[in-house]
């Protein structure tokens, strides 16, 4: 009887150890990987399109910029780490998210902050598949109300304090002195436009030509350059058109290619820069 007990005991035991294994094997494992972060403080940014001005990879962008914060690593490497959610943010160029569907991260961590970047204006790149609706959490964009506020132009005071759009205008301005007013001596044209592109969104060039019919009854012209004219403009070496427009124009039409609210370029400042008034035409509020 003894025997019989130690024998079923054998037994009970073998079989147990059977299905202990076989319960082991119906399950897959799970390889646990550690993530090595570097730097427990530091943030990590992926590019995930290519976006203007963003071409090396490190701080240096936060050092060389003097930076509050510099504890920002940016790169285009996405396996940086071995799971794309370890990115705290993730930059998306606004251009080629509104030319097709392109290629987007399969995983996403409730944590990160995927970024709408747009330079451009939203009229010549709009953003149209149901796809990016409540995609982006933040935005770096030309408007104000972005969550990062990107400008063409920035406005600082005599202590070189930025301004934004908060600063108002004087009142009372001092007259120019005679050093400049001088300058205004060879001046006899009357306006004058740096074109790169004959057709645009905003359909300046029908403005141009309203312009230049109202103009010719007083015997005043419009110059091109560019393009779009047998004048030529390289964009590349600007110098030249930029002396013809401190010496010889009193008006330059800083007429954007697109309208959209708040998207102001750098144009303007070729007339600020070389003695000349600009006439803007375009959908920020200029007055701001």
């Amino acid at each position: 009887m003894v025997r019989i007990l130690k024998l079923l005991k054998s037994h009970i035991i073998l079989f147990a150890i059977v299905c202990l294994l076989a319960i082991r094997k119906s399950f897959k494992e799970v390889k646990i990987t550690k993530i090595d972060r570097f730097v427990p403080d530091m943030k990590y940014i992926l590019v995930w399109t290519n976006i203007y001005g963003i071409e090396e990879e490190g701080q240096k962008y936060f050092i060389s910029k003097n930076c509050k914060h510099i504890n920002c690593y940016i790169t285009k490497n996405d396996s940086l780490f071995n799971d794309v959610r370890y990115f705290d943010a993730i930059l998306f160029d606004g251009q080629d998210v509104s030319r097709d569907i392109i290629a987007l991260p399969q995983l996403r961590s409730t944590m990160q902050k995927y970024v709408f970047v747009a330079k451009e204006s939203s009229d010549n790149f709009p953003v149209c598949n149901k796809i990016y609706d409540n995609f982006f959490n933040w935005t770096w964009t030309y408007r104000y109300d972005s969550t990062i506020s990107y400008h063409f132009i920035t406005v600082f005071n005599y202590q070189y304090i930025e301004l934004g759009n908060r600063f108002l205008w004087e009142t009372y301005m001092k007259p120019i002195d005679k050093t400049l007013k001088s300058q205004f001596i060879t001046k006899s044209k009357a306006a004058v436009i740096f074109l790169d592109k004959c057709k645009s969104r905003s359909k300046r060039e029908d403005v141009i030509d309203k312009l230049k019919g109202y103009l010719s009854k007083y015997n005043l012209t419009i110059d091109i350059f560019g393009p779009c004219s047998d004048k030529k403009c390289k964009r590349k070496n600007m110098k030249p058109c930029l002396w013809r427009l401190k010496k010889t124009y009193y008006f330059y039409l800083a007429f954007e290619d697109s309208i959209s609210l708040d998207y102001i370029t750098d144009i303007v400042l070729y007339a600020y820069n070389n003695n000349a008034i600009p006439i803007v035409y375009g959908g920020a509020q200029y007055d701001k």
